[in-house]
């Protein structure tokens, strides 16, 4: 089996067994992004059944408060390790893992630590900010609840997210994306149950990352020492040209990291402060619903990054196109679907989380068409970031924050809560558009070929026909979802399947089969 890329005119195989082995570790990673996704959903769910819509507004302001604060604790490591790692695997400087790690950890540790007590100083005047007058007080006992948590949680992001860098996912699937994931709305049920209120929970949801840190931290030494000691070599030390190098790379990826989630949290503290802490609740429930897409490219970009890492280091950017066109066609294929259902019965799927949700349609359609175009280029952000440009990764970021800081602050005041669902689709399209213009430009890589767009046009055909007749005809309604779901679903898979060789999926599928994942590095 083999796959093509063409540009330029030339076609660039790539190797049967490199598709085989992205196949086995996307299968990995998607089983675990939607089994993350569906808890993700019945947290939201109990959250908002068992505290009501303010109190899961003022939870969800801490929770968005702590992730910004966590992707700075990181400074870049998780993505740097990832990068280094799969690096020094690939040219043989096995020696220098465990100086790797010497050098990227001690920093994240001052710098969480740091932030935790500034957090922890700071949480009236960040709640004055970041919520109403109402609720200042409730969201200022969250945030001091969770930042004693953030040097633990910052080394475990890094280092469970690190073990990619061998090949692997099964350990970040495992422990963060099933283990932690499940526990989360049994917590939320036991915090309701026991009267802990808001802040005891959040409490609850920070120290999940401290018992998390444990298995992670095991596995990932294991596979240093084991990388290491299959190449008969010895641990070296530290020097300071191998910490310069790492931080030229990973320092500039900690602003883009940061800007990143700055992205995705900030219009819940910015609708926090500009409107209510309850308005923020309705509208981070309603969103909810951008996870399946967001967690499908996420997953497919994490199982790529260290292949493309590998490739781009040995000047193989043929291979590096066809392998992002490959997995740009398994993300199309399985996220049109979805979304294509999304936009046409987002009234019965926002009142899971409560009748009151239902008025952020907007921002869910908009943010699902957003969704249909980012996916057509697939995780193109992982050729620029793998291909050592990580410079240019934080300038478009730090653009992106800029647009969807500017647009909430404009638009929100004058226009409500549903003008950030717009702000925010717009981000979304820019930050896939520049990388895959980028990646095209300096790189001559492109994201997208044949196969997706023709199983976006297959979706489009099927399951957008269907939906938008049984729409009409039956109304949004859960009776009108199942018809116009099913009625589009199943030739839509015909469809895919006869696809199925040009779309690479026998190497997806079975990966899904396989029964064995090994965790030794490849």
């Amino acid at each position: 089996m083999t796959a093509t890329a063409a540009h330029g005119g030339s076609n660039g195989p790539i190797s049967a067994g490199t598709v085989s082995s992205v196949g086995r570790g996307g299968a990995v990673n998607l089983v675990g992004a939607v089994v993350y996704g569906a808890a993700n959903f019945v947290l939201v769910w109990v959250l908002n059944r068992e505290f009501g819509t303010q109190a899961t507004g003022v939870i969800l302001i801490g929770i968005a408060m702590f992730n910004i604060s966590l992707n700075f604790a990181q400074a870049g490591c998780s993505t740097g390790f990832i990068r280094w790692m799969s690096r020094h695997r690939a040219l043989g400087s096995h020696d220098q893992l465990r100086a790797t790690v010497i050098v990227g950890l001690g920093p994240v540790i001052a710098v969480a630590t740091f932030l935790a007590v500034v957090v922890y100083a700071a949480a009236p005047t960040l709640a004055q900010v970041f919520s109403d007058s109402g609720q200042a007080q409730n969201v200022t006992t969250v945030f001091r609840a969770v930042a004693p948590f953030l040097p633990l949680a910052a080394v475990y992001m890094v280092v469970v997210q690190a073990t990619r860098g061998f090949d692997t996912m099964l350990p970040q699937a495992a422990i963060e994306k099933v283990g932690r994931a499940l526990l989360l709305p049994v917590l939320a049920w036991v915090a309701a149950s026991a009267g802990l209120g808001s802040d005891g929970f959040a409490r609850l949801w920070a120290a999940t990352f401290a018992l998390a840190l444990v298995p992670a931290g095991f596995v990932f030494l294991r596979l240093v020492n084991r990388s290491v000691a299959s190449q008969g070599v010895q641990h070296r030390r530290p020097t300071r040209r191998l910490a310069r190098e790492y931080w030229a790379f990973t320092a500039p990826r900690a602003v883009g990291q940061v800007s990143e989630v700055v992205v995705n949290w900030l219009d819940t503290l910015l609708i926090g402060g500009l409107v209510s802490a309850r308005t923020a609740g309705i509208y981070n429930s309603a969103t909810r619903y951008m996870l399946p897409g967001q967690f499908t490219a996420d997953a497919l970009m994490q199982v790529m990054g260290s292949r493309i890492s590998g490739l781009l280091s040995t000047d193989r950017h043929r291979e590096a196109e066809a392998l992002l066109r490959i997995t740009t066609g398994w993300q199309t294929a399985l996220t049109w679907p979805t979304y294509l259902v999304v936009i046409f019965f987002a009234p019965p799927l926002l009142e899971v989380f409560g009748a009151d949700k239902v008025v952020a349609e907007p921002s869910v359609i908009a943010l699902s068409v957003a969704m249909l175009a980012v996916s057509m280029v697939g995780p193109v952000q992982s050729v620029i970031l793998m291909s050592g440009r990580s410079r240019q990764a934080m300038f478009n970021t730090l653009f992106l924050v800029a647009v969807n800081l500017t647009g909430n602050l404009l638009l929100v005041p004058r226009f409500g809560f549903n003008a950030s669902g717009f702000v925010w689709a717009t981000t979304i399209v820019l930050a896939s558009g520049l990388p895959a213009w980028q990646s095209h430009r300096f790189l001559g890589i492109v994201a997208n070929g044949p196969g997706s767009r023709r199983v976006a046009a297959a979706a489009l055909g099927t399951v957008g026909t269907a939906c938008l007749a049984s729409r009409l005809v039956i109304g949004p309604s859960w009776c009108g979802l199942l018809v116009g779901g099913v009625g589009g679903a199943i030739p839509y898979t015909l469809l895919v399947w006869r696809m199925r060789e040009e779309l690479e999926l026998p190497a997806l599928i079975q990966g899904f089969a396989r029964r064995k994942t090994t965790l030794e590095p490849s």
